[in-house]
Formats: C-alpha cells, structure tokens, sequence
C-alpha cells in the first residue's frame, strides 16, 4: 500500500461508520487506482454492492482478480453477484469458485453463500450433462462398446465429473504405444477364460497358500543401499507377500505343482512365459488377505489378484 493510500482508506473507513456509503465508495476507487492490492478492489466491490451498484461490483471484483485470479473470496462474489446481475448464468462462475476452495472451514455467512452456489453449478452441470449427452446420442449408438465407452468417458471429463488419467510408468516405458486408461477386453480374447475358470483358480489359491512346502516371498525385494527409500515400508516386508507360479519365465516348482489349471492357462496367455518384462505370474498376500472374483479391468496380474 502506497503512502498516498493509507489516508484515503483511512478516511474512507471513517465515512464507512458515518453512515456515508458513497464518500468511502469515492475514495475507495482513489485509492485501488492508485496501487496494485486486489484487497481494496474487493473492498471497493463490497461497498458499490452495498450502494445498490452490482455491476460497479462486478467489475471492481473482476479487477481484483486480475492482479490475483485464484482469490476465493473474490470469486464467490464474482459468481454471487453474476448469478443477481444474470439468473442462471452463474454456474461456470461457482464452478471457478468451488475448485478454488481452501482447506478448513468457512466463515458462516460464506459458508452458506458457497452452499447456495454449490446447489446451483450441480444443476449448470446437470444441464450440460443433458445436452451433451443429447449432441452425442446418435454418434454414440453407432459406436462399438469400446468405442462408446470412449465417448461417454469423454462427455464426463468435458463436464469435470471424471479426469483423464496418463500412463506414468516408472519401469519399461516403450514409446509409441496408444495411451489408454482401462485396455477394452476384446484385445485379450484370453480374458474370458480366465475369468470363467475364477472358481477353479479360487481353490487353487487356496492350496497353495495352505501347502507347507509353498514359497512365499516378499513382493517388494532390493538392497536396502538403493535410492528406492518410497519403497521402504514394503521392502523385504513378510506383511506383503508374493507367491510365484512363474518368475521371469521360470517355473517355481513347489507353487506351481499347486495349481495345474492356472499354470495350463498362463501358458497361453501370449509372453507371460517368455522371461521378459510382463506382468507378475504370482499371487500377492498380505496377513488379511481375501480372494475376488477378477474382471475385465480387474485381472491384470496373472490368475489371480488379492488385495489387503
């Protein structure tokens, strides 16, 4: 705040408590032209919003968010004073608001202007999810399911209720290959098979984790010298256990003795047997282990996937 500045707010703050609205709206507007603070814009708003001026408001918010446009405070007013100057219109506004809201708890007569706005961007939302699903329709029933699938994923991340997701894998990455999110399971023609033999896969689990002579490692495993310190809780950690029917293309005899019908599916699965990099043949445990059922999107480890 410049030194010419501290007397206008002064001063204005004085006629504030006299009752007189428009002297401290006049110096207000002096002192936010004369320096750089988004607080006295603010200010100013509140008092031309006071004044019965909410277009005034309107655009003293909006200078307030040019010098900082993530200001919360200053984009509720933005969005309540859209949604007086123009019904309905306010939704994107209190959509800015709401993905700009601090941690912690909101003075109460905030709090329930952000409760009002919240009711209002679901229904903005609701809105736009009908007319783009309407846009959509025809193209959409035309579409494979994979295909459909893809453009409904794209109308929910249009409309910020889901997001996209990117492949950020730490090992093997191999350039040029289509980023996706979820492989539809038409690209595994295996997968069906695998799926309808869960029960028999079930048992066999249950088998091999009874099996006295069964080898049961730590998943995570490296020396303890290697800057891998995120996998620190997890390394050589017998709460986290692995058993393996196949590891880097080598059968370990005494699980896979345990489980001829994983082992007889495994090996038609295309390079999980061949010994380079492909996904884990094993079984993960932990001491509160359960067994499910693995679906399309679900069975990505081999036979079988168990999670704590």
């Amino acid at each position: 705040m410049s030194e010419d500045v501290g007397p206008l707010v002064s001063q204005a703050d004085r006629e504030v408590a006299a009752g007189n609205l428009p002297g401290a709206r006049d110096l207000l507007t002096r002192a936010a032209q004369a320096g750089s603070d988004p607080a006295l814009w603010l200010r100013l708003a509140g008092v031309e919003r006071a004044t019965g001026r909410p277009r005034k408001a309107l655009e003293a918010t909006q200078r307030a968010l040019e010098l900082q446009p993530r200001d919360f405070v200053a984009l509720v007013l933005r969005a309540s004073l859209i949604d007086q100057l123009q019904p309905g219109e306010s939704g994107e506004a209190w959509g800015n608001a709401l993905a700009n809201r601090p941690p912690g708890g909101l003075s109460p007569p905030l709090a329930a202007a952000v409760e009002k706005g919240a009711k209002i961007h679901a229904a903005w939302i609701e809105e736009r999810s009908h007319k783009l699903a309407e846009a959509i329709s025809a193209t959409q029933q035309r579409a494979s399911e994979a295909e459909a699938r893809r453009i409904e994923r794209f109308r929910t991340n249009s409309l910020r209720l889901t997001k996209p997701f990117h492949s950020e894998p730490t090992d093997f990455h191999f350039p040029g290959l289509s980023e996706r999110e979820f492989h539809p399971a038409e690209m595994f023609p295996w997968l069906h098979e695998v799926e309808a033999a869960a029960d028999v896969l079930q048992q066999e689990l249950a088998a091999v984790m009874a099996a006295e002579r069964a080898e049961l490692v730590p998943y995570i495993q490296y020396d303890a010298y290697l800057p891998l310190d995120q996998w620190k809780a997890l390394n050589h950690n017998p709460d986290w256990t692995a058993i393996h029917l196949l590891r880097n293309g080598e059968r370990i005899e005494a699980n896979a003795r345990h489980c001829p019908r994983a082992i007889a599916l495994l090996e038609r699965i295309p390079s999980l047997t061949s010994g380079v990099p492909a996904p884990m043949e094993c079984s993960r445990c932990s001491r509160r282990t359960r067994i499910f059922r693995p679906t399309s999107e679900s069975a990505t480890h081999g036979w079988c996937v168990i999670f704590r």
